[in-house]
């Protein structure tokens, strides 16, 4: 996998103009159907250089920029680690790559800008969030967003219960004592040791204990957070932590089970199931302040609306529906819009929605995709509140 950051898009929008070109494809990472990968973007390849040279003008250059993104097709180590999804745009003087986790749809686009609606998630519906992995044997803290997990070393944090408790189990764990038989020969008697636990309740104090001291530890980073916290352990242990916390945005839904042992990306993959649900609720809420605003000259649902008001900094949030693409022209500032009937392969032909969207991004704005049944008016593409 490889990373695609704010700096990546910012870098990509600002190309213009074209011929920009940009290939999506959704990739195969394990079974039988890896081997389609590299075939599929060879033909990829083949459709996108028919087109170049159907195109008016002189795309040599572009063309040249596929010499060097082709030669992948030989390279078995790029193949064998693979994403769900792989991206790739060129122009004069650029070419980037980038295996994501993301399942595009099938799409090769030769346009005046790059195509980025679909890489758009990995920057607009990204969160970060915290991983406390915690078991009376280890406890681990990570810093996270949707691609990438990081250890974050804690001042004073135990690093198990020994750690924090330790004296206690000196002191307490086990008992000597001197009722054995006089060794023969000697005046001294064997040493016995019982082995002894903790009765249920004073266990429970002393998981409490513990847990307030990673608590404390933890609060000196999470101090000045609204990040979710995501807690991996057994249901016991997560329970008494819930208890001890005053991080107040820490996930009701927990990875349970034995974690000592888990790597570092299975923690992170079922972590980002439970941190998500946070844009669910925020996605869902957009839609909501939409409807709301409907009719009072805050909420716009026409596309050539949007894409003017996207290129003045006036859209706040940009419902799209998945999936959909509205074909058409407009010019550098968002003032002359058309709208096509179908798509065209040409430079000054676009997915006027993936315009909407960059634009609403690089002006400060919120993108989110939904389901086109979410929102009530199905018949229409997209809709945007805006901010005035």
């Amino acid at each position: 996998m490889d990373i695609f950051n704010t700096e990546d898009f910012k870098t990509l929008a600002a190309v213009s103009p074209g011929p920009c070109i940009s290939i999506y494809l959704r990739m195969f990472d394990k079974g039988k159907e890896t081997r389609q990968n590299a075939i599929r973007f060879k033909n990829a390849l083949s459709d996108l250089k028919a087109a170049l040279e159907k195109l008016p003008g002189d795309t040599s250059e572009v063309r040249s920029r596929l010499e060097p993104i082709g030669a992948l097709l030989d390279d078995g180590a790029f193949w064998r680690n693979q994403s769900q999804g792989l991206a790739v745009f060129a122009c004069p003087g650029i070419s980037r790559v980038y295996r994501l986790p993301l399942g595009f749809e099938d799409l090769q686009i030769v346009a005046g800008r790059f195509h980025l609606k679909p890489v758009l998630p990995l920057i607009s519906e990204n969160l970060r969030f915290y991983i406390l992995a915690i078991s009376q044997n280890s406890t681990r803290f990570f810093r996270c967003d949707r691609l990438h997990i990081d250890p974050v070393a804690v001042d004073k944090m135990p690093k198990d219960i020994d750690d924090a408790l330790g004296y206690e189990l000196e002191q307490r764990q086990f008992q000597f004592y001197t009722g054995a038989p006089v060794e023969r020969g000697t005046t001294r008697r064997s040493a016995v040791f019982h082995g002894q636990g903790f009765p249920a309740n004073e266990m429970n104090d002393r998981l409490l204990r513990y847990c307030r001291q990673i608590d404390a530890a933890v609060f000196e980073v999470l101090r000045n957070e609204a990040a979710p916290l995501v807690l991996a352990g057994v249901d016991k242990l997560l329970a008494i932590y819930k208890e001890a916390t005053g991080y107040h945005n820490v996930k009701g839904t927990s990875i349970i089970g034995n974690h000592e042992h888990s790597s570092d990306a299975d923690m992170h993959r079922q972590a980002w199931q439970v941190a998500s649900s946070d844009l669910d609720e925020r996605r869902q809420k957009a839609i909501e302040k939409y409807n709301t605003l409907k009719g009072t000259g805050l909420a716009v649902a026409d596309v050539p609306s949007i894409v003017s008001c996207a290129f003045d900094g006036r859209v706040d949030r940009l419902i799209l529906g998945a999936g959909l693409h509205v074909w058409g022209k407009c010019d550098g500032t968002g003032r002359n819009v058309e709208i096509h009937s179908d798509r065209k392969q040409a430079p000054d032909v676009l997915d006027l929605l993936d315009v909407a969207a960059c634009e609403t991004i690089l002006k400060g704005g919120e993108v989110w995709t939904v389901d086109p049944a979410q929102m009530q008016e199905n018949s229409v593409p997209a809709a945007a509140t805006l901010r005035f």
